[in-house]
């Protein structure tokens, strides 16, 4: 399932045109990614958390594996925890 996906079926579940749940889940998705971006977790109840994790990225030699990795700069890596709420709908 994609955005496209969504936004159809929240169309048909709402009865609302397809322009406007378009919209709504862009708007969804932005709002999400500007919270990890700004290094704050999403907590979605019954769902889940969104979060995001410094990661250090490293500069590497590749000569017969030498350990001369120096740290270049540090990225955030999004991360995904279910709920216990959800994972137990998964396992049944």
């Amino acid at each position: 399932m994609n955005k496209k996906d969504l936004a159809l079926l929240l169309s048909h579940e709402l009865d609302i045109p397809k322009h406007k749940t378009t919209k709504a889940v862009a708007v969804l998705f932005d709002a999400i990614v500007a919270q990890l971006d700004k290094g704050r977790e999403v907590n979605i109840s019954g769902f889940g958390v969104f979060a995001s994790e410094p990661v250090t990225v490293y500069a590497s030699s590749t000569r017969r594996l030498a350990p001369a990795l120096q740290a270049t700069h540090t990225i955030r890596r999004p991360t995904f925890r279910p709920s216990n709420g959800l994972t137990r709908k998964l396992s049944a």
